[in-house]
C-alpha cells in the first residue's frame, strides 16, 4: 500500500473482515494492537 490513510486502511480492513477474508485479534497483553490474521478462505 502506498500512502494510505488510517481511515482507508481501517475500511479496507472490515471490508476483507466482512468478507471472512481475514480476522482481528486485539493483543491481551497490551490493547493498543490489533493483529489480523488471514483466514483459510484468505489464503486461497
Amino acid at each position: 500500500m502506498r500512502n494510505r490513510t488510517k481511515g482507508a486502511v481501517s475500511q479496507n480492513v472490515k471490508k476483507l473482515e466482512q468478507k471472512e477474508l481475514l480476522t482481528r485479534y486485539r493483543c491481551e497483553a497490551d490493547g493498543r494492537l490489533i493483529h489480523l490474521y488471514a483466514t483459510e478462505e484468505g489464503i486461497l
